[in-house]
């Protein structure tokens, strides 16, 4: 079956082991005879959660889903915890596995590289998780698809702006400014149009920058 493991030194002192086997069959909750809880459970160390239980657990065996996120419970018992985490072994092919910091919302290579971070003393059920996709390399090549898709182009005939929208982004700011930066016109809340068009019946021959900000941040201007 496939399978991982990773390894993670904690303060430089002892190697935390936990496992990860892909079933068909199994759940993502306990699995009798399959899922292992960590018995010898230590000040400082690393298990994973399991859906419906808050025992911490060694080994983790689930059905394979590539947007699969894995819950771990990071326990740091000094004041100033060190950890190195990798993926220690593996039988599959993957595009890899990542650590998911949720409080900074970072990803972290662990299979080809080790990623080491220190915590405070504290435990830590909520921000870290195991997963096999970059959200943020995904992100990254959405939001360059979309503004790769926007176009403008001025109509003289029409006195008119044309702004195509055709992956139906959702704008929230378009505005039109002159080459000094003043703003001479501006919209909001366009919503997915697909379609829009701003009058420049006022403008005088020049050069003018439009700027679109969608509801996601992803900015993209036009001389």
């Amino acid at each position: 079956m496939p399978k991982f493991k990773i390894s993670t030194g904690i303060n430089d002192t002892y190697v935390r082991v936990i496992a990860t086997t892909f079933f068909d069959e199994g759940t993502d909750g306990f699995d009798r005879a399959g899922d292992a809880a960590n018995s010898s459970i230590l000040a400082s160390d690393v298990s994973y959660l399991i859906e419906g239980d808050n025992e911490p657990y060694v080994i983790n065996i689930l059905p394979y889903n590539i947007d699969k996120k894995l819950p771990l419970q990071i326990l740091g018992g000094q004041t100033k915890n060190k950890f190195i985490m990798k993926v220690s072994s593996i039988n599959f092919d993957t595009d890899g596995i990542w650590l998911h910091d949720k409080q900074t919302d970072e990803f972290h290579d662990i299979l080809y590289e080790a990623y080491e971070f220190s915590l405070p003393k504290g435990q830590y059920n909520d921000r870290f998780e195991v997963v096999f996709k970059n959200e943020s390399e995904a992100n990254l090549s959405v939001a360059e698809d979309i503004k790769t898709s926007f176009s403008v182009f001025q109509n003289n005939n029409e006195a008119l702006v044309h702004i195509s929208n055709p992956l139906g982004a959702d704008i929230n700011e378009i505005s039109v400014y002159d080459i000094s930066g003043k703003q001479l016109a501006g919209k909001l809340n366009e919503g997915t149009s697909q379609e829009i068009t701003i009058s420049s019946a006022q403008w005088s021959d020049g050069i003018y920058i439009v700027r679109l900000v969608t509801k996601d941040n992803i900015e993209f201007t036009k001389k």
